[in-house]
């Protein structure tokens, strides 16, 4: 009747029949204090009416104290154990200890699940304080199998006791669920996005080295043909330095015979040959002189006098560089001796930058760089 009583007194909307439902109970129950005994008839029975009481006194130590003499009498295994232990874990909730709290709430809900019991007064309340903390997957878990063994167990009122906190967990989540879908597909649509963008950028990356490729093919056609060209042009020069050379050699013999002074003739002619080929050397290679000097230390660097195109020591390496490589053909063609032109050479190969042994190589390439665009360049 005590049990009768009590579920009605939770279960009724209407307010009078609760209280009088809850006064019946209380007669109920003191009776049950006279007849039940700690160690004789339901010794359970009898300690659970002692912590209702002492609850309501608020005399929470008392209750603390009859829950160790159930409990010393029970194992985790047996399902009064799952009983007390949720009745500690509510008088530590009085007490303000959260902790413990916690602790006896979910050992209860242990229990319950050993015993296989599916009137559950403690799993709903561990899925509560999940959702509490955040934990919001695990509440979602608890709640689940606590209104499966309420419906399982067919019980109204404690159905009624899950039921506001199942909807809202399960709200809850299917929000949280429903954002977490939302952020997924917007990675997936932004991860799309970037492989579309890197394909992208692969073809165009692709076309342009394919472009590049064109036209490094067409500039070396070019380079090609450019260093054709130069080689034409520099046996073009060669030639004609050779039949000038010998056209004024023909003149000086003939000067001999017919000039008063024919060395003054010849110096004339020849001053003529110097500014003739100067200028024309330098027409073809405009950055001959400044090119030339960068590979000189900077002591020792040539330039030319005023009214002066080039020096004599730059019109030798300016034979150099049109392949006219032996001294004896330079000497001959400006009117030096062998060993004069020699010396000019190892005279400006020993104030050389990068040391005498390539520096005539060095003069030879240039005018000949030709900067060629390569793919790598582009990426």
């Amino acid at each position: 009747m005590y049990r009768l009583y009590n579920e009605a007194s939770m279960s009724t909307k209407l307010q009078s029949y609760a209280d009088d439902y809850r006064n019946n109970a209380n007669a109920y129950a003191d009776s049950l204090i006279m007849y039940c005994d700690a160690q004789g008839w339901r010794p359970m029975e009898y300690f659970r009416q002692c912590i209702t009481r002492a609850n309501s006194r608020r005399d929470y130590l008392t209750a603390l104290a009859y829950t160790d003499s159930a409990m010393a009498r029970l194992t985790p295994q047996m399902h009064d154990y799952a009983i007390f232990a949720f009745e500690r874990a509510i008088i530590y909730r009085e007490m303000g200890n959260t902790q413990s709290f916690h602790q006896w709430l979910l050992r209860s809900a242990i229990a319950d699940v050993q015993c296989g019991v599916t009137d559950n007064g403690s799993s709903w309340m561990v899925a509560m304080e999940a959702y509490n903390t955040g934990d919001l997957d695990r509440a979602y878990r608890y709640i689940n199998y606590s209104v499966n063994n309420a419906n399982t167990f067919n019980t109204v009122t404690r159905y009624q006791q899950i039921a506001p906190l199942a909807l809202m967990i399960t709200r809850t989540h299917e929000d949280e669920q429903q954002q977490f879908n939302f952020r997924l597909w917007a990675a997936v649509i932004m991860l799309i996005m970037v492989i579309i963008g890197i394909i992208m950028a692969v073809v165009v990356a692709h076309r342009r080295n394919t472009e590049l490729h064109i036209l490094n093919r067409k500039l070396r056609t070019l380079n090609s043909q450019l260093e054709e060209s130069n080689m034409v042009k520099e046996q073009y020069i060669c030639r004609y330095l050779e039949v000038y050379s010998d056209m004024i050699d023909r003149m000086a013999r003939m000067a001999r015979k017919t000039e008063k002074d024919p060395d003054a003739f010849l110096r004339k002619e020849m001053m003529v040959f110097y500014r003739d080929f100067d200028r024309t050397f330098l027409t073809l290679y405009p950055t001959f002189v400044n090119d030339f000097n960068a590979l000189l230390r900077p002591e020792a660097r040539i330039t030319p006098k005023q009214g002066d195109i080039l020096t004599t020591e730059l019109r030798i390496f300016a034979l150099v560089r049109l392949g006219i490589d032996a001294s004896a053909k330079i000497a001959q063609l400006l009117r030096f001796a062998p060993n004069t032109i020699y010396n000019y050479r190892a005279q400006i190969r020993n104030a050389a930058l990068a040391g005498k042994e390539d520096f005539e190589l060095q003069v030879r390439r240039i005018g000949r760089n030709v900067v060629v665009i390569q793919p790598e360049d582009a990426k």
